[in-house]
């Protein structure tokens, strides 16, 4: 009897850039248009990371179109059983960079928008979904899905007892 499910890599990466590209605004001062995530699993962290491109235009910078030099969004999961998904949770800003920001204060200002765009960018999207079949299948083992793991080749969902 199996007591878990893999998802590789490959399959979350494609389920995330179907996502892409995404525009995000900010009090009708910056905008965001964010493309190309690229997935790096962070087994030691039981988190999930996207490299993100990106592009920021803003009144404020007399709508100069500026690349983002870096943004890094890591995730922690869960899984989500009304919708039968693995979701995205807890977003955390790993890196940001805005080429030429070099004052401290700007520099912690762009940090604050950089958050903004952590929390607003994937939060609690899918990275996979189990099909209606899966689960019925799972159900009539007496399984659940549980706790997710992050591995160095994907995601692994472990099955529990559906008596706890």
């Amino acid at each position: 009897m199996p007591t878990s499910f893999d998802v590789p890599t490959s399959l979350v990466a494609q389920l995330l850039a179907k996502q892409f590209p995404k525009r995000l605004e900010f009090m009708e001062f910056f905008t965001v248009l964010l493309s190309n995530p690229k997935v790096r699993m962070l087994p030691a962290q039981n988190r999930l990371s996207t490299l993100l491109d990106g592009r920021l235009s803003s009144p404020l910078y007399g709508n100069q179109v500026l690349n983002l030099k870096a943004l890094e969004i890591s995730y922690g999961l869960r899984f989500d059983p009304p919708t039968r998904a693995v979701r995205l949770v807890l977003p955390r800003l790993e890196q940001f960079e805005l080429p030429g920001v070099l004052d401290p204060v700007h520099k912690e200002s762009m940090r604050n928008l950089g958050s903004l765009i952590a929390t607003n960018a994937l939060h609690d999207a899918a990275v996979h979904r189990f099909s209606e079949h899966e689960m019925l299948m799972a159900q009539g083992l007496g399984l659940m899905p549980g706790e997710v793991q992050v591995l160095d080749k994907g995601l692994r969902l472990n099955l529990q007892s559906s008596s706890r």
